[in-house]
């Protein structure tokens, strides 16, 4: 049986109010390659598990030049045994609408008709937050609930996490703006399932929040490109 670790969309981060352009572009692209190097830590400790990558890049191969060329831009590379283990087990995915719900049901659909997936864990990867504590969370708890949710402040779903697809999700659900962990879970109930909340995330829409995500990866540990760059911006903001 495989679990499956899908990252959808990580590039597409809000900006955050107070940065340029630049520094916008620095700390979504750090953020992304610290959720990629999480999940590959995952699967690499999982023979089974696999990593699918949905963007909207013609080929797998435009998609890690341009990523690459972006990481570049930013001052950050990711090493070479995380470069190695991207060619041998990270799956490209072509998506083509821009509609979270769409993709997510598109998703859910490709990888249910898969006899040997077990878990399908989803990740919208615009909120920076999302690191190696959370996917570890999300795997543990789907062994004991039909359903793992995760919910950032004020803003979209962040994970969806399912044994099966239940029917609901796929007629009745919506990842949009607005939506929020407590209906998503009530939804679910109605169902007659079993959901689990994970830990309610933080927005990083100004330079309070900045500061508050720059302690918390310090407790923490996880997240060294976002740590990385939150110093650079910092400095550049003094």
């Amino acid at each position: 049986m495989e679990n499956t670790l899908i990252i959808i969309n990580t590039m597409d981060k809000a900006p955050t109010n107070g940065l340029t352009e630049q520094q916008n572009k620095m700390l979504s692209m750090a953020g992304t390659l610290d959720i990629i190097t999480e999940a590959c830590r995952l699967a690499e400790c999982n023979p089974e598990m696999k990593v699918v990558f949905y963007d909207y890049a013609e080929s797998s191969d435009a998609f890690w030049q341009k990523f690459n060329a972006d990481l570049q831009t930013c001052g950050l590379a990711t090493d070479k045994h995380l470069s190695k283990f991207f060619s041998r087990k990270v799956i490209y995915e072509r998506i083509i609408q821009q509609d979270y719900t769409k993709l997510i049901i598109s998703a859910l659909q490709k990888e249910e008709t898969d006899e040997e997936t077990e878990n399908i864990v989803l990740i919208n990867g615009s909120c920076p937050m999302i690191i190696g504590e959370i996917l570890d969370d999300a795997f543990y708890y789907l062994g004991e609930c039909d359903v793992v949710l995760g919910g950032a402040k004020k803003s979209d779903l962040y994970l969806l996490g399912v044994h099966q697809v239940p029917d609901c999700l796929l007629t009745d659900f919506c990842w949009e703006s607005g939506s929020s962990c407590n209906d998503t879970a009530d939804l679910i109930k109605n169902a007659g399932l079993y959901p689990i909340t994970l830990d309610v995330l933080d927005n990083i829409y100004n330079y309070q929040s900045l500061e508050k995500l720059y302690e918390k990866i310090k407790q923490n540990g996880f997240a060294p490109n976002t740590k990385d760059i939150l110093q650079k911006i910092f400095a550049e903001m003094q």
